[in-house]
């Protein structure tokens, strides 16, 4: 498992001498103190000239809360925020850009990037914990990749996002914050073998027997977004869509030969992948301009949350680190650089355009398309049982 850590630009830090009682008159609420006499504590750095500005409104606001909690997270001396995410391409060579950002406003914050292995999130993230490894301050996945830490009470759900100043819209679940929002994608195809013109309206054209043999995904992202059809119709209606597509026309699930398989032209389509997976299929020597992607009814939308290990001692960085990616000014960096797609909340974002324009302009309540959500995810996680069971056996 690799980490990448973010270099820093680290200026001289200011000391400001003050009493007990005068520091703890002054410390903002949630600020843990460690001793009980006059300590000398450490002033943050102030940033150069940004590059960048905030110069929306809901950041200029939201920079306060930040400035704040910087301030707090140098004087405690609890400056690192190891940041665990699934191994997406996309990801590993996406997420420096925004570290680099970040730093532009808070240098002396260090940032270490810590991709871990999708498919063994939370078993990893906790035989770390129980090893007594520091894993990660804040991890970066969807409800269902963190259901089992929360279920093992790893995660907290006692942050008030909404009183640091984030919108309520990505305080959705207890304790954590949305961070951005990727969509299922019924077929990801090569351009090169396959025409638009010849996909199927609905995924179900796909059991039509011309489409034999070029059919693959990647088993545990098919899983998930099958769940999600499986919510927005019928389970038994999905498990025999899928038994027609494997049994008759030989759909083929794996982890490790799709991408090379789509990029060969060996199976040149890959249903109910995600947007996060064309990176996989660059990195198998696509071009961008042969991927194709193509939505369908049904689909689902992961909403991708930033959940704060339980016994991190850097709260306020990692408050910190998360609230950054929030902000108008760096949301686009998800877009361009993790093949992300925005946060459905915004109606500005790609992500809701997007599904816009694939419902047909007709909103985010169309009916079209099913978000990962508290309410819904446990039952998606049964779905995904069964359906894994049926291609299995």
């Amino acid at each position: 498992m690799r980490q990448v850590k973010s270099t820093l630009r680290l200026g001289r830090r200011r000391t400001l001498r003050r009493s007990a009682i005068a520091l703890a008159g002054s410390v903002i609420a949630g600020l843990v103190l460690a001793g009980c006499s006059a300590a000398a504590d450490p002033k943050p750095t102030e940033a150069p000239a940004a590059v960048t500005k905030f110069s929306t409104e809901r950041d200029v606001a939201l920079k306060t809360h930040m400035d704040e909690l910087y301030a707090e997270a140098v004087a405690s001396g609890n400056t690192e925020v190891v940041f665990g995410f699934s191994d997406v391409p996309s990801m590993v060579d996406g997420f420096p850009a925004m570290v680099d950002a970040f730093h532009e406003f808070y240098p002396d914050i260090k940032i270490t990037l810590k991709p871990i292995s999708f498919g063994t999130f939370s078993s990893i993230v906790m035989t770390e914990e129980d090893t007594g490894q520091r894993t990660a301050d804040l991890l970066y996945n969807s409800l269902l990749a963190l259901s089992e830490l929360m279920d093992a009470d790893r995660i907290k759900t006692d942050i008030d996002w909404t009183a640091l100043g984030a919108d309520p819209a990505r305080a959705d679940a207890p304790g954590q914050i949305a961070l951005g929002d990727g969509t299922c994608v019924g077929a990801i195809y090569n351009k090169q073998f396959v025409n638009e013109a010849d996909l199927p309206d609905e995924i179900t054209g796909f059991t039509d027997p011309k489409w034999k043999g070029m059919l693959t995904s990647q088993a545990f992202n098919a899983y998930a977004c099958w769940g999600f059809r499986a919510l927005a119709t019928d389970l038994d209606d999905t498990l025999a869509t899928l038994k027609t597509l494997t049994s008759q026309n030989g759909l083929s699930f794996n982890e490790n030969t799709f991408a090379q398989q789509v990029a060969s032209g060996e199976r040149p389509v890959m249903l109910m992948g995600n947007h996060q997976q064309a990176s996989y299929l660059k990195d198998a020597g696509m071009a961008a301009e042969d991927i194709g992607l193509k939505l369908y009814p049904g689909t689902g939308v992961f909403r991708q949350r930033g959940a704060v290990v339980a016994s991190t001692k850097a709260l306020e960085a990692t408050e910190l680190w998360s609230l950054f990616m929030t902000t108008d000014l760096a949301q686009p960096i998800w877009w361009d650089d993790l093949v992300m797609t925005g946060f459905l909340g915004d109606p500005e974002s790609k992500l809701t355009k997007l599904l816009n324009e694939a419902a047909g302009g007709t909103g985010t309540e169309s009916g079209f398309f099913v978000v990962d959500a508290e309410d819904n995810y446990r039952e998606r996680i049964k779905a995904m049982s069964a359906i894994q069971a049926l291609v299995t056996e």
